[in-house]
C-alpha cells in the first residue's frame, strides 16, 4: 500500500505481511526500504480490543513505532505525542464499533 502526497510518507510504500516496525526493529517495506513509522504527519488513534487474538503488547508495541508513550509529559501536555492509543476492555473487533465510549474517543481525538 502505498502512501498518499501530504502525509509526509511521500514515495513509501509498507508490507501487507502483518510486520510493523521501523528501522529499530528491522522492518522494511517489499523493496527493502525501512518504514518510519514514527514520520506519519498526520496524528493516528489506534483503538484495540482487549478481548482479541491480537495481544494488546502488539498495540502497544505499534504505538511506541509511532513515538507514543516513550517518555513522560509534563503537566501541562508538553512533549506528548500527537498519536493516542485507546484499548477498549471487553471488547472484540466484533463489536468494538458498538462501544459506546467510542463515539466520544474519535471527537476528543478529532478536535
Amino acid at each position: 500500500m502505498s502512501s498518499g502526497p501530504g502525509c509526509g510518507l511521500e514515495g513509501m510504500t509498507t508490507t501487507r505481511d502483518g510486520t510493523i516496525g521501523g528501522p529499530e526493529t528491522g522492518s522494511v517495506d517489499a523493496g527493502g526500504v525501512p518504514v518510519h513509522w514514527e514520520a506519519l504527519v498526520p496524528g493516528t488513534l489506534l483503538v484495540h480490543a482487549d478481548g482479541d487474538s491480537i495481544p494488546v503488547t502488539h498495540a502497544a508495541e505499534f504505538f511506541g513505532l509511532l513515538g507514543g508513550g516513550l517518555r513522560d509529559v509534563d503537566r501541562t501536555g508538553a512533549g506528548r505525542s500527537r498519536h493516542r492509543l485507546a484499548v477498549r476492555p471487553g471488547r472484540t473487533h466484533h463489536d468494538l464499533l458498538d462501544a459506546p465510549a467510542l463515539p466520544g474517543l474519535v471527537r476528543e481525538f478529532t478536535a
